[in-house]
C-alpha cells in the first residue's frame, strides 16, 4: 500500500509540472508564429486555453517531425544503426553474465556489505590481470556514459526551450513565403482562398492577406505592404472567399 501512495505521489508531482511546461510550449510557439509577421503579441494575449491548444499543436507537428526524421536516419545509415544494436547486446549479455557470476560468488549474507565496502575502498591493481582490466574497462565505461548523458540533458533543455519556438517561426515563414511567391489563390483540392477578408458592416472592403492573429477588438494582417495591425471596426466581419463546385452533370457549351 505505501508503494502504490509514494508512486502516485510521484505521478501527481509529474502532472503538476508537466502543466506549467505545455503552457510554457504554447506561449513560445506562439511568439514563434507570430514572428516572422512582425506582429508583436503584446496586443493579443494568449489565453490560457489557446496555450495548452498551441502545446498540443506543437507536440503533434514535433512528433510527426521527428518520427519522420529517425525513420530517414534508420533508411540513411541502417548499417550503422545495426552495429550499435549489435553492440548493445553484446555489451548487455556480458553485464548480465558478469553479474550472474557475482551473485553466485556473493553466496553470504554479508556479501554485499564487503562489495560496498571494496568500493569505498581506494581503486588499486589487483592480483589478476584480466580482473583489474575489466574493472578499470567499466569506470571508463560508465564515466563517458555520464558525459554522453548530461550532453545530451543539455541537448534536451536547450530544446524544450528553443524547438517550439522554432517550430512556430517554421510554419509561419512557409505560409509568409508562399503568399508572397503566389498572392491570394485557391489551393489544389481546397475550395477555401488562402487569404481573408475584412468587410465593414456596409460589406466594403477594409484589408485583404494572410490573417496572421485576430483577437476581439484588433486583428493582424499581412499582405503585399507588410504586416497590418488594426482595431476591428463595429458590425465588421471576417470571410474568405469560396471556390463555387460544378455539378459533374453539366458541361460547359
Amino acid at each position: 500500500m505505501l508503494k502504490k501512495l509514494i508512486k502516485l505521489k510521484w505521478l501527481a508531482i509529474l502532472s503538476s509540472l508537466s502543466l506549467p511546461l505545455c503552457y510554457f510550449w504554447g506561449t513560445t510557439y506562439y511568439s514563434g508564429k507570430l514572428a516572422p509577421y512582425g506582429v508583436s503579441s503584446d496586443l493579443f494575449p494568449l489565453t490560457t486555453a489557446d496555450a495548452y491548444l498551441y502545446a498540443y499543436t506543437f507536440a503533434t507537428v514535433a512528433t510527426s517531425s521527428l518520427s519522420l526524421g529517425i525513420f530517414q536516419f534508420i533508411a540513411e545509415q541502417y548499417i550503422w544503426v545495426i552495429w550499435v544494436l549489435l553492440a548493445f547486446v553484446f555489451t548487455t549479455a556480458f553485464q548480465l553474465t558478469s553479474d550472474n557470476k557475482k551473485a553466485k560468488n556473493n553466496s553470504s549474507v554479508g556479501g554485499e556489505e564487503n562489495s560496498e565496502k571494496k568500493i569505498l575502498r581506494p581503486i588499486r591493481f589487483k592480483d589478476n590481470l584480466t580482473a583489474s582490466i575489466k574493472l578499470y574497462s567499466q569506470m571508463t565505461g560508465y564515466a563517458f556514459m555520464s558525459l554522453y548523458a548530461l550532453f545530451f540533458l543539455a541537448l534536451l533543455l536547450l530544446g524544450l526551450f528553443m524547438v517550439p519556438h522554432g517550430k512556430g517561426e517554421e510554419f509561419s515563414i512557409k505560409e509568409r513565403d508562399d503568399y508572397l511567391q503566389n498572392g491570394c489563390y485557391f489551393k489544389e483540392q481546397s475550395n477555401w482562398n488562402n487569404c481573408s477578408i475584412l468587410l465593414d458592416k456596409e460589406g466594403k472592403e477594409i484589408a485583404k492577406g494572410i490573417l496572421v492573429v485576430g483577437s476581439l477588438t484588433h486583428i493582424a494582417f499581412f499582405n503585399d505592404n507588410g504586416p497590418r495591425t488594426m482595431q476591428i471596426p463595429q458590425g465588421a466581419v471576417i470571410t474568405k472567399e469560396f471556390r463555387a463546385v460544378k455539378n459533374s452533370t453539366y458541361s460547359d457549351k
